[in-house]
């Protein structure tokens, strides 16, 4: 299944809240990247020659939103992580809401989830985290222009 890079936004031209709070600290080439979780139709030859296709019906995005390490945003987003991973029981959810006003896309998903633990880089010149959620059905909710 391949995975597609659908959008990456400039972040002077976006807003982006998570769970009710504005996103700041953004790295010097951060933003916020988006890639659809598969394909839209999936296909194979039969032994009859017959080409079926197949609709998937992946809903899935992962939106990977790219921070200055060292920032109130890092901060914020490294806390609901861990409280995401601490919670006993059902995984805790936060909500994800990007506007860029240049171009008017709209994507939104009101169940969001961290799938990966950004790395702490100690390097020269890497500064960033990137935190990576996912987004279970948003890609009905993205309202390209």
């Amino acid at each position: 299944m391949a995975v597609e890079k659908t959008s990456t936004h400039d972040f002077n031209q976006i807003i982006c809240n998570v769970d009710g709070v504005v996103i700041t600290g953004w790295a010097v080439d951060g933003g916020v990247t988006f890639e659809m979780g598969g394909d839209i139709a999936e296909h194979e030859i039969g032994a009859d020659g017959g080409v079926h296709v197949n609709r998937t019906n992946d809903k899935r995005v992962l939106a990977t939103i790219a921070l200055a390490q060292n920032t109130e945003g890092a901060a914020y987003l490294g806390g609901l992580l861990n409280l995401q991973e601490i919670t006993p029981g059902e995984i805790k959810k936060v909500s994800f809401y990007l506007r860029n006003f240049v171009s008017g896309e709209v994507v939104r998903s009101p169940d969001a989830f961290f799938t990966v633990r950004p790395n702490p880089n100690q390097e020269s010149g890497k500064t960033n985290r990137d935190f990576v959620l996912l987004l279970p059905y948003a890609a009905d909710k993205i309202l390209w222009k």
